[in-house]
Parts: structure tokens; C-alpha cells; sequence
């Protein structure tokens, strides 16, 4: 009789593995389709994998700990509870199998406590030397007057900077869309979605969650949408969809005191969007130095998908936009 396999799913882009968590079932418990079997930890978040159909849990192939490869099979369905009981988990045999084991790394140094990176750090690490390895990154640096966008958040309520800085980004990719490029696998793709990432710190790492379509949501919207990502990112009650395959992502470490730095690319995406703090400074207006409120932006981009000046003109249409805001509360 035909069996149902479970598989792991992928979710975004970046994605090849995850981690089995813990198992909710036992080979040969009865479910029904939607009831959760599974919990896996991925590079983004956590999440349940949910039976696809109604029966009866076959042999587990993969045990809590291991770490199983997109499009490996975890488990089957069966229809009846004696072909489950039966199923003694020969396809285990064909599952892929865990990659071998490298070397144990030198011993610390006299005097050291050497630890394991958490798993959230270990792939942080991964991507963010396969990022570096990959791409050819370059940042610009532009200060510009925050003068007109710090009245317009004092004049809004439950509005931060992030979700002005994201509205006001959006409209620069309107108006300059060849930051929509993107190099996935070698070919040169253009995102057609305005998904735009924010790095939310966690106490070891952080994490991106997505605003989807941020150029078709309100302000209000956005502001939202931003405080529930960011809530269940902390809370690890991210969903799925609520993560990877953006068009940018945004930093912010002004609440540190930081001015610029150089943001690392998350790949596939073309630019990521470093913001600094807003911090009041001389500044030239009309040829008299008047004292202004000033932020410096790092944009850092792949120089094989976008030339300087093209980050450049980027950066001088949101510089435009965030000096004239009047277009970010339509």
C-alpha cells in the first residue's frame, strides 16, 4: 500500500539543512493531516513540520540532533497501522548521510575554555564567509540631513525611524531599480518583490526577518508589520515565510552610538543598508553652517551585479527622499 513521505522542506533560498529538534510521535501513532511531528531549527528560525495526510507514523529515519539535508525523507505515512509497524526503517539506509567528521581541532591554548559555537553562530559564520568568499563587496558611505525626517517621526505616533527609513527605501528602489538585481547561481535575476529585510539582534546572533511587499504598505502598515516580526523573532515564533528571499536588507546600529561601518551582504541580495545614529552636528545650508541633525548610511553592494556608481546614484535617490519626505506619508 502506498506510503506518504515527509520530507524537509526549504525555506528561503539559503537554506540546505536543519537540525531535528525534537520528535512529537512515535512510530506507529495514529494522525491525522496538519498535526505536527517534528520540530526543526534552521539558520532562520524554528518551526513544526505537519503530517501531510491522515495515518499512521512509520519508522523515524532521523534521530533528535541529526541534522538532515533539504529534501531528505524523516519519516512515511502509512495508511494502516500494521504496514507502519512493519516499516522497519530500511529507507534509513538512503537517507543522505551526515557529513563525515572532521578533524578535532587543536587544543586550546593554556589557560583558554574553548566552547563549540552555538549552532545560531556556527551558520552566521558560514554565510557570512560565504558571503565575503562569494561576492565582491564595496561600501559608500553618505551623510545626509535628517533635519525633515526627524520633525516627521516627532509628528507621528507609534512610527519608528526603521519603518520610515523602509518606506522611504522602498521608494528608492521605485525610482532606481537596478538595486532589484540579483546574481543567484551564476545568472544575472531581477527581484521582482519589494521584500525588504531587518537584522534583529538576539542575545546570541541575530536574524532577519522580511517586510513582504513593503512598497505597496502604509506607513502604518509597515510599522505593524515590523513590530510583529520583530516580536516573534525574539520570541522564536517566527514563521516560515516570514524569513529569506528579500530584495535588501537594513542594519541599524544607531542605538550603539555607531556611525558607519561596512555591513556584510546577505546573499543572493545586491545591498544591504547599513543606518548610523542621528546625531545633531554643524552642517552647511545656504552657505552658513547651521547646526542640523545628521546620519551617516553604509550601503554595501556586489560589484559584480552593480557598478559604484550605480550604489552611488542609489544612495543619492534615497539621500533625495529622505531630505523631501513628503512623499513617504502617501
Amino acid at each position: 500500500m502506498a506510503k506518504e513521505p515527509v520530507y524537509m522542506p526549504k525555506f528561503g533560498m539559503t537554506m540546505t539543512e536543519a537540525e531535528i529538534v525534537e520528535w512529537y510521535v512515535e512510530q506507529g501513532q495514529e494522525v491525522a493531516q496538519g498535526d505536527p511531528l517534528l520540530g526543526i531549527e534552521t539558520e532562520k528560525t524554528s518551526v513544526d513540520i505537519e503530517a501531510p495526510a491522515d495515518g499512521f507514523v512509520c519508522a523515524l529515519l532521523f534521530e533528535q540532533g541529526d541534522s538532515a539535508e533539504v529534501g531528505s525523507i524523516l519519516t512515511y505515512i502509512a495508511e494502516t497501522e500494521e504496514e507502519a509497524a512493519e516499516d522497519g526503517g530500511e529507507e534509513k539506509a538512503t537517507a543522505p548521510a551526515a557529513p563525515a567528521a572532521e578533524s578535532a581541532p587543536a587544543a586550546a591554548p593554556a589557560g583558554d575554555n574553548g566552547v563549540p559555537l552555538s549552532r545560531m553562530r556556527r551558520i552566521i559564520a558560514d554565510n557570512m564567509r560565504s558571503s565575503l568568499q562569494n561576492t565582491a563587496q564595496l561600501t559608500h558611505f553618505r551623510e545626509v540631513c535628517m533635519d525633515r525626517m526627524v520633525a516627521l517621526k516627532e509628528s507621528m505616533d507609534g512610527i519608528s525611524y526603521n519603518d520610515l527609513l523602509m518606506k522611504a527605501f522602498a521608494l528608492a528602489v521605485a525610482k532606481y531599480p537596478k538595486v532589484r538585481n540579483q546574481l543567484v547561481n551564476g545568472l544575472l535575476t531581477v527581484k521582482q518583490e519589494t521584500d525588504l529585510g531587518m537584522a534583529v539582534a538576539l542575545e546570541d546572533g541575530l536574524i532577519v526577518p522580511a517586510i513582504r511587499g513593503a512598497d505597496k504598505l502604509s506607513l502604518q502598515e509597515i510599522a505593524a508589520e515590523r513590530k510583529r516580526v520583530v516580536a516573534a523573532a525574539r520570541s522564536g515564533g517566527l514563521n516560515p515565510q516570514d524569513t529569506g528571499s528579500c530584495l535588501a536588507t537594513l542594519s541599524s546600529l544607531g542605538a550603539q552610538g555607531i556611525d558607519g561601518f561596512t555591513p556584510i551582504l546577505n546573499s543572493p541580495e545586491s545591498v544591504i543598508l547599513g543606518i548610523g545614529r542621528i546625531i545633531r552636528k554643524p552642517w552647511v545650508k545656504d552657505d552658513a553652517i547651521v547646526p542640523a541633525y545628521v546620519t551617516t548610511f553604509s550601503l554595501t553592494f556586489d560589484h559584480q551585479v552593480l557598478d559604484g556608481k550605480d550604489a552611488a546614484d542609489f544612495l543619492a535617490v534615497f539621500a533625495e527622499i529622505l531630505e523631501n519626505p513628503d512623499e513617504i506619508t502617501l
